[in-house]
């Protein structure tokens, strides 16, 4: 089984989702891609070990490896951390999915001198 959490969605890494893949791995990104049950597309960042401790490896190569967490408690699994993209199409009915708001733009505005010259006084 892939875990997988979307932190967006209120997911933790604590309780992750899970789905299962037809076949064994090793895996590419583009295998978990097209059998990831969520519509959209999502950025995928995969736990993997590094010394004593672990990182988030950021995959975006379709044909890349998708790395392997060893856990001492659950052995060797793979975890992704998954941020969804803006979606092209207006149509997204899944109920994981959310509105995107955008915040606008902020205005450019024109500063006149703050701290203007005191004017000066010419004597004849």
């Amino acid at each position: 089984a892939i875990r997988y959490f979307i932190p967006s969605d209120g997911d933790d890494e604590t309780h992750p989702n899970i789905f299962q893949h037809p076949h064994s791995g090793p895996f590419t990104l583009n295998d978990l891609q097209r059998h990831f049950p969520l519509p959209g597309d999502f950025h995928w960042r995969l736990k993997t070990n590094l010394g004593k401790g672990h990182v988030w490896l950021d995959v975006v190569e379709t044909d890349s490896t998708i790395p392997t967490f060893k856990s001492p408690q659950q052995g060797e699994v793979i975890v992704a951390k998954l941020t969804r993209l803006e979606s092209t199409g207006s149509n997204d009915s899944h109920p994981h999915s959310q509105p995107r708001t955008t915040a606008p733009a902020p205005q450019q505005r024109s500063v006149s001198n703050p701290n203007p010259a005191p004017p000066t006084s010419r004597s004849p």
